[in-house]
């Protein structure tokens, strides 16, 4: 998908586009760094603290992520349920003026 417009990717209806960039998302964010666990730290030691902030920074990113490209589909099929809607109206017109 590099060097691919998003919108096309996503023009397919079957919503596999999406599910794909959900799983390279997801993919990305686990292969992201993580604090050093490796030293047996106390219960609620700054190390803890930071890791649990970097993580949850993470899943802020992903969700608005995600968000976003919920959005933009939401908006694409907007597009399309207009665009479908003016050719049913016109569809219906032509026919309402051949039975005349």
């Amino acid at each position: 998908m590099p060097g691919e417009n998003r919108h096309q990717s996503r023009s397919n209806f079957n919503g596999h586009h999406m599910l794909d960039d959900y799983a390279i998302m997801e993919q990305q964010h686990k292969h992201q760094p993580t604090a050093d666990h490796s030293e047996p730290v106390g219960n609620g030691s700054l190390q803890e603290l930071y890791a649990q902030l970097v993580q949850k920074e993470r899943d802020l990113l992903l969700a608005a992520q995600l968000g976003k490209a919920l959005l933009e589909k939401n908006e694409e099929l907007g597009l399309q349920n207009e665009k479908m809607a003016e050719e049913y109206s016109r569809q219906l017109e032509s026919s309402s003026d051949n039975k005349i």
